[in-house]
């Protein structure tokens, strides 16, 4: 299963960037200062977020700009200084970290709505919020009334068609009852037995079976899910099968693994699954929060313009020799994607298992 959104002849907003205003509009984006360096030895992106987040709300957040760089958003000029002297570019911005969580948490609180997502965007400083083709009229006018409480703050896009769930690395994978999805990562589990992950929304529904595309005999069995909330399952092996720490990219060659990393806005990313082979884009959004048709919140997922379709949920979302995500799903409309995936580093925190 993917969470395939309905294609539809129409450009999709999610992917195209496309900024929609509401009756009763709201404010522009503030202006922002350019983007600032002390010329000297750049930071990783890992040291670059962890400043971002020891700033606390005096940081946005961090994000990968079109040149490469890292760059550190500020909220004043003292933490500028502070960015600039790790090498780091900086740039200033209208809010702070605390005051985009306000916004998206009034939006968890006030705006659960089927077909909506949101999610903190650092470079602008601004929480977007996406809404679906079956978002009513109504609902778009409760959402503007939310919206003009921090009207600088938000920024709406609209999406033509839905979001909703359907069904070595990216290998296809088959269930009981017929569901086609992806394997995601061969892992080590906390017994010392191996095993695999894949989406949380592929397992649900009694499919705790899976099996290689004609294989009368299932390759593992599910031991552990978490959906909705979360989407990832943990399958033990049941047959001994080689499973390489690697990623098929349907060449004929592999893509070796050698442990999980993170998503960060900009980052270069790749995704193996079973229906569209191998993609890859940029990571446009983390922290999202996905409202699907099916009712279902799922929190904290990676964004990107990956291109994904039905079956390679479950997948391998990588960068390099670096797990990043389970494929959850997303659009594909004329070319113009989006396609959403559970971070493997909250997997490990909450199951345990080691990704080789």
């Amino acid at each position: 299963m993917l969470l395939p959104i309905k294609r539809r002849q129409t450009r999709s907003a999610f992917a195209a960037v496309v900024v929609v205003v509401m009756t009763g509009g709201l404010s522009a984006a503030p202006a922002h200062a350019s983007p600032a360096r002390v010329a000297q030895g750049k930071p990783s992106p890992e040291q670059a977020l962890a400043l971002a987040e020891r700033l606390g709300n005096r940081s946005a957040g961090a994000y990968q700009d079109g040149n490469g760089d890292m760059v550190v958003t500020v909220t004043d000029q003292q933490a500028a200084r502070e960015v600039q002297q790790t090498g780091a570019i900086a740039k200033t911005v209208g809010r702070g970290a605390r005051d985009l969580k306000a916004v998206t948490d009034m939006l968890a609180r006030d705006f659960t709505i089927p077909g909506t997502a949101w999610y903190a965007d650092p470079e602008t400083a601004q929480v977007v919020v996406m809404a679906d083709s079956t978002v009513t009229d109504k609902d778009l006018s409760r959402l503007n009334d939310l919206t003009r409480r921090v009207p600088s703050a938000t920024r709406i896009r609209r999406q033509p068609g839905r979001i909703e769930d359907t069904a070595a690395s990216g290998d296809k994978i088959v269930s009981k009852s017929k569901v086609v999805c992806s394997l995601g990562f061969n892992v080590k589990l906390r017994s010392g037995e191996g095993g695999f992950l894949t989406a949380g929304h592929c397992a649900d529904g009694g499919n705790s079976y899976w099996f290689q595309d004609g294989s009368p005999l299932p390759i593992g069995g599910v031991i552990d899910k978490r959906f909705p909330g979360d989407d990832w399952a943990v399958v033990r092996y049941l047959k001994d099968i080689p499973r390489p720490g690697a990623v098929n990219l349907y060449n004929g060659t592999l893509r070796d693994i050698d442990g999980p990393g993170t998503a960060w806005k900009g980052r270069d990313v790749a995704k193996s699954g079973a229906r569209s082979f191998v993609t890859r884009g940029k990571v446009t959004g983390v922290g999202v929060t996905v409202n699907p048709n099916t009712d279902e919140t799922v929190y904290d997922l990676i964004m990107t313009d990956v291109c994904a379709v039905n079956g390679d949920s479950g997948g391998a979302l990588f960068s390099g020799s670096k797990a990043i995500g389970i494929v959850k799903g997303g659009e594909n409309t004329n070319g113009r994607c989006v396609t959403f995936a559970q971070p493997v580093n909250k997997v490990i925190e909450q199951t345990g298992v080691q990704i080789y």
